[in-house]
């Protein structure tokens, strides 16, 4: 039977007395990592020593042993589902568990699970205490629907995503790159390790490209209300008694010009006029990747220092620490893809800016055409003055915004050179 099966529907029935023992719950510190791996089937097949420690159990109890052992009753049935889906389709994951002890004590954990070759590993941290407290409160309830409901674990994984919906989060992936996000910095916060360069960089790309949004959207607006100018610059030409010509073909030159930057503009939200939006979440997948790759090398430095204890036992700490290597080298690898097309976004917001530039000097040159036809005749319109003066207006808010996209680019591209 495949693993991921065996973790959906293999429940082990647990006492009254037991689950009542609840409020007894295991010592994990902020600063522990644990980590352990799995064969296709479940089977541990190596753990570190604080793994051994919090779970209570010998390591000839553990070794060869279903990871299941430590699986607790109180989750739900649905969050395992979703769980495997994703390592089925070779997807790390993330996800809250409680686990508990051999002598039936629990505890909270926030698991990383990646494959591997062979099997799965895992890596937990010690969630923060309002988190495991939400969580608790949905799995209980998700739980209770379980057994009330006798829901199939597909229908549970339907309703936890309904859930997750209700707290904020449109999907499991915007789930687990946010809880990552969150827990890795609480965590580092607290046992002091903050690394705030590269955190820094990522929020600061997170900000400019909401801020390129807004320019993006102002500019989008500004050409959207200067369309009716050249038709009424039209307009007034018709009633003109000597240069209305000229002035009804500058007001063409003006449309076709104009509508030409509204369509360098659109071109920058060309995915479904969700570019920007595209950005924040390629931010946020490479700084999944980025935090992954982080929590595999700090559960490396600790299994280095428990060589001693793992070598006493036969345990191969060199060929554990090339595995987890191996995903943090995946991690990053998928990081830096991640920051290539941020920084390729970055570029083409640069050149869209620099040809904007360009098509904006050309308006000007057509606007001062305007001006200057409007003060050659004698008599000249109030209006055609109004619609002169609004067009200088429009030029000066479009060249104010595209001065502050250009700078907003070049801050991305910076920080994309910042994080790697």
């Amino acid at each position: 039977m495949p693993f991921w099966r065996l973790a959906m529907e293999d429940f082990d029935p647990v006492d009254v007395a037991e689950a009542q023992d609840d409020e007894m719950t295991a010592p994990f510190r902020p600063d522990q990592i644990i980590y352990s791996r799995a064969d296709e089937r479940g089977i541990v097949i190596f753990g570190n020593t604080t793994f051994r420690e919090i779970s209570g159990y010998r390591w000839e109890d553990l070794i060869g042993a279903p990871h299941k052992l430590i699986r607790h009753p109180d989750m739900p049935k649905g969050v395992f589902w979703l769980f495997w889906d994703r390592l089925k389709q070779g997807l790390p994951v993330v996800a809250y568990v409680k686990n508990r002890t051999k002598v039936g004590k629990h505890y909270w954990a926030l698991a990383l699970v990646a494959p591997c070759p062979g099997g799965y590993l895992s890596i937990r941290i010690r969630p923060q205490d309002s988190s495991r407290d939400q969580m608790a409160g949905i799995y209980s309830e998700l739980r209770a629907r379980e057994t009330k409901e006798n829901l199939k674990p597909e229908r549970s994984a339907e309703l936890f995503l309904e859930k997750l919906k209700e707290i904020g989060h449109s999907d499991y992936e915007t789930f687990m790159r946010c809880t990552l996000d969150m827990e890795m910095n609480a965590r580092a916060s607290e046992i002091g390790k903050m690394e705030r360069t590269r955190q820094e960089a990522l929020d600061s790309i997170l900000k400019l490209a909401e801020d390129s949004d807004g320019y993006v959207n102002r500019m989008s607006e500004g050409f959207r209300n200067v369309r009716a100018e050249p038709i009424n610059m039209r307009i007034l030409s018709n009633r003109m008694e000597d240069g209305g010509a000229a002035i009804s073909s500058i007001s063409q030159n003006y449309e076709v010009m104009a509508a030409d930057m509204g369509q360098e503009l659109a071109a920058l939200n060309a995915d479904d006029g969700q570019a920007f939006r595209h950005i924040r979440q390629t931010v946020a997948a490479g700084h999944f990747s980025l935090q992954a790759a982080d929590l595999a090398a700090e559960a490396a430095r600790e299994l280095v220092s428990m060589r001693g204890e793992l070598t006493a036992i036969g345990a191969d700490t060199d060929g554990e620490l090339a595995i987890i290597e191996q995903f943090a080298n995946h991690s990053r690898n998928r990081a830096n893809d991640s920051l290539k097309t941020i920084g390729a976004h970055a570029e083409r917001l640069s050149e869209t800016c620099r040809r904007l530039r360009r098509r904006i000097n050309g308006l000007d040159v057509v606007k001062l055409m305007c001006r200057v036809e409007s003060g050659r005749r004698k008599n000249a319109d109030d209006a055609l003055g109004g619609i002169i003066d609004r067009l200088a207006k429009f030029h000066l808010e479009i060249d104010r915004n595209l001065a502050s996209l250009g700078r907003c680019a070049g801050g991305m591209t910076r920080n994309v050179r910042a994080c790697r």
